[in-house]
């Protein structure tokens, strides 16, 4: 210390005054200084203790949002508090050889909460942080009382609930390692996401299921639903046929056959809108997919058709059409050849899905809604790769699976606090219809009826035309079911190869990193695998 002033030249002034001057100036300097270090060790302290005490809030309010009941034991839950507030607050620094954390003995600090409630529910976790700081040079001026700070922090508790539909790809294309692969992925996905459903919560996530093809079946049980167009009034209800018929009466006329469960796509603006099903107007009502018998022959007047399976001139109709241009058109709107009669045993043995009224109807019934996972599993392993693509008949139903709204019911209230409706759609291919110029339908029957109807308002009348129409309607509803129900879409374009579908694919995403482009089975299993950890993201506390 005297070598320190002598080096200030304080010695060298021998003045009695500035002698003085100087010892008594030391002690309020030193004090002051080290006040000054005090108080910077006490901002640290504190700094550290706010960053403890948020992440302390955020794991109680986690806690007990995946198990509200635990939120009932006070001591508990304070306990619990404690001890992430005290395992971020120590730095390894101050671990002992046991493992156990040791005392920082210059800080005390007192840790306590409140849970604020809504109708019941713990909606806000509360931790607030009184500390007393010893002090080292300040208690020269204060004496041995402590600095007292105090610090809050809430944390918001989410009672969140997810209802989740998969609208996966069942077309032919999926064939071999593909549908396989996409087995596994759905499954896997589902295990994810129902293991939420664990740990006092049952009900958190529900998974429903459309696989989807050139149809979607929504399950024959339906039929005598009251949305179900069970007494022909829909204006496409009879339009392949030469006067008013009811379609279920023609599955009730032929011998051996029942409706599959496939439905066709309503007329439009209610293609592309969960417009609720009434009575009042017509087209709102969902119809029946009956394929008719298409005329006798492969070359009737030259023309070649995909599914004849019945007698032209069978049940009370009276001998053949006559002669003409027209004659196949005439020949399959007649409805008097479905009396009684029974198609051959391969349409009949396969429920006329090969040929006969339920063409095309390849896919597995839709899956709604459930928290049972066997359910939703024992679907996925069922489901086979056949027919053609239709990705907006398939996402359209993802999104009526997810409305409270019939035709399914088991999606939560539309208005419920903290609650996501999301659609995992997937597709290896385009829109496809199957159009030809060989016969006056202009393609095979998809869920849009013949193309020569042109329901779907394609232009040109042609491959290329439908195509590009039926991307629109596709866009269009994942426009309207993002933006008028809030659903949240995660896309897959699996081994897709044509730009504008991808681009679809990528559209329909709500967000750019919702979109997966996956080259490969190895990359389709991990876009499941990284949607189910994005979903189950959205449940942390924010």
């Amino acid at each position: 210390m005297f070598g320190f002033f002598k080096n200030l030249g304080f010695w060298k002034n021998c003045d009695g005054n500035v002698l003085m001057i100087t010892g008594l100036s030391i002690l309020p300097i030193t004090v002051l200084a080290g006040s000054a270090i005090d108080m910077a060790n006490v901002i640290t302290d504190r700094s550290r203790i706010q960053h403890a005490l948020d992440i302390a809030a955020l794991d109680t309010a986690k806690r007990i949002s995946d198990t509200p009941s635990f939120a009932d034991d006070n001591s508990a839950v304070l306990d619990y508090a404690a001890a992430s507030f005290h395992a971020n607050y120590f730095d390894a620094t101050r671990v002992g050889a046991s493992g156990v954390r040791k005392i920082d003995g210059s800080v005390d600090i007192d840790i306590t909460h409140q849970l604020n409630r809504v109708g019941g529910l713990v909606r806000e976790v509360v931790l607030s942080a009184s500390a007393k700081h010893k002090s080292h040079f300040m208690r020269l001026m204060i004496g041995d009382d402590p600095i007292n700070t105090g610090t809050v922090s809430a944390s918001t508790v989410r009672n969140d609930t997810f209802d989740v539909v998969m609208v996966l790809d069942n077309s032919g294309s999926m064939s071999g390692s593909r549908i396989s692969t996409l087995r596994t992925a759905a499954t896997d996905l589902t295990d994810i996401l129902m293991g939420m459903n664990e740990d006092g919560n049952p009900d958190r996530v529900k998974v429903g299921l459309v696989p989807f093809s050139a149809f979607v079946n929504i399950g024959a049980g339906n039929a005598n639903q009251p949305w179900m167009d069970t007494t022909a009034v829909s204006p496409i209800h009879s339009e392949n046929f030469d006067q008013p018929a009811n379609r279920f009466d023609l599955f009730n006329e032929l011998d051996g056959v029942t409706w599959q469960g496939c439905v066709e796509a309503r007329p439009y603006p209610h293609d592309t809108k969960d417009t609720l099903a009434s009575l009042a107007e017509p087209a709102t009502m969902f119809v029946p997919q009956f394929v008719p018998d298409e005329p006798d022959g492969n070359n009737d007047n030259g023309m070649s058709y995909f599914n004849n399976y019945l007698d032209d001139e069978g049940g009370t109709c009276a001998g053949r059409a006559p002669a003409g241009d027209d004659r196949p058109a005439v020949s399959q709107a007649r409805i008097c050849k479905y009396d009684d009669e029974r198609p051959g045993s391969n349409v009949r043995n396969s429920n006329g899905v090969t040929k006969g009224p339920n063409y095309y109807c390849k896919s597995n019934p839709v899956t709604p809604l459930t928290t049972n996972k066997t359910t939703v599993q024992n679907a996925i392993t069922a489901m086979n790769a056949d027919g053609t693509t239709n990705i907006h008949h398939g996402v359209m139903w993802g999104w009526r699976l997810l409305s409270k709204a019939p035709p399914f019911t088991e999606s939560r209230e539309d208005d419920k606090v903290d609650h996501y409706k999301v659609i995992i759609m997937m597709t290896d291919g385009d829109n496809f219809y199957g159009y030809t110029n060989n016969n006056h339908n202009r393609s095979r029957y998809g869920a849009y009826g013949y193309a020569a109807l042109n329901r779907i308002e394609a232009s040109p009348l042609s491959s290329g035309g439908w195509l590009n129409k039926s991307n629109e309607r596709t866009a269009e509803t994942c426009t309207n079911a993002k933006a008028d129900a809030g659903v949240l879409i995660y896309s897959i374009a699996f081994k897709l190869s044509n730009p504008t579908t991808v681009d679809l694919m990528r559209n329909c995403a709500t967000r750019d990193d919702m979109f997966f482009a996956s080259n490969s089975n190895a990359e389709l299993r991990a876009a499941f695998q990284e949607i189910a950890e994005s979903i189950s993201k959205l449940r942390l506390t924010q």
